[in-house]
């Protein structure tokens, strides 16, 4: 989801225990600077969420400006929690192709969807997972079953993107 917490640990926790009487075992809180500059105890939550309720993980992913930098080094640490998620296959790949972009901003502009997708289509294959998009969790899991994934363009968060799904083994 797309909210964002504003006064830490009470809304915080109110958010995880909304998504876990939806279902929703697995959670992502990313902070930003405001959360780090103010002292909240994420950390602190997470540990009381995650022992409430079985089988619930939270992933905290401590993205503060002001302890990594550049906006772009939070999300590649939130990337890379991602990447986590995403299981090994084996045996026979899917027939389908991932887009891998960090923000797709651009590649969601004008037809740049839809023609990839008939492009994909023309040659064969299918359009697979786009990465880091909005694809589910379970999509998400299974991206390395597809035969390949592919760079919207070269930017400089892709090539660091690419480079990490070539260590998972995903081409």
């Amino acid at each position: 989801e797309r909210d964002c917490i504003f006064g830490g640990r009470k809304p915080l926790k109110r958010e995880l225990l909304r998504l876990a009487s939806e279902g929703r075992r697995t959670a992502m809180v990313v902070t930003t600077c405001v959360s780090g500059m103010i002292g909240d105890d994420v950390d602190s939550v997470v540990r009381e969420v995650e022992m409430e309720i079985p089988g619930m993980r939270v992933i905290p992913v401590k993205a503060d400006g002001n302890l990594t930098g550049e906006s772009e080094e939070g999300r590649l640490m939130v990337i890379g929690e991602f990447m986590n998620m995403i299981e090994p296959h084996e045996g026979p790949k899917r027939n389908r192709i991932n887009i891998v972009d960090d923000t797709f901003m651009w590649f969601d502009s004008g037809n740049n969807l839809l023609w990839t997708e008939k492009l994909l289509r023309m040659v064969g294959s299918e359009p697979g997972v786009r990465l880091f998009d909005d694809c589910t969790l379970e999509e998400l899991r299974s991206s390395a079953s597809s035969i390949l994934s592919v760079l919207a363009d070269d930017s400089p968060v892709n090539v660091r993107m690419a480079k990490m799904l070539e260590a998972k083994g995903m081409d």
